[in-house]
């Protein structure tokens, strides 16, 4: 992991807040593969995953990264955008 523990955590909270939740799955992972007991990683983690079941992969919002693509033509990789 190339990023410090806090900055990456601050990330992945960005990443929820627009919603792109395989990205902030992936950093509190790699934060968690290098410091399993880290508190913070673990609740920002659990709260992840509660999101992520609570939205359910058929009915969820498109991030707006996913919306960009669609406008500009590019593919698309989600359950709920198939153009690929």
């Amino acid at each position: 992991m190339s990023l410090p523990v806090d900055k990456a955590l601050r990330k992945a909270q960005s990443h929820i807040k627009v919603g792109e939740l395989a990205e902030a799955e992936k950093l509190y992972k790699q934060v968690l593969a290098k410091f399993p007991k880290n508190k913070k990683a673990i609740q920002g983690y659990q709260k992840l995953k509660v999101e992520i079941t609570s939205k359910g992969s058929s009915c969820s919002e498109p991030s707006q990264k996913q919306i960009d693509e669609v406008v500009r033509g590019g593919p698309v990789c989600s359950t709920t955008l198939q153009p690929v």
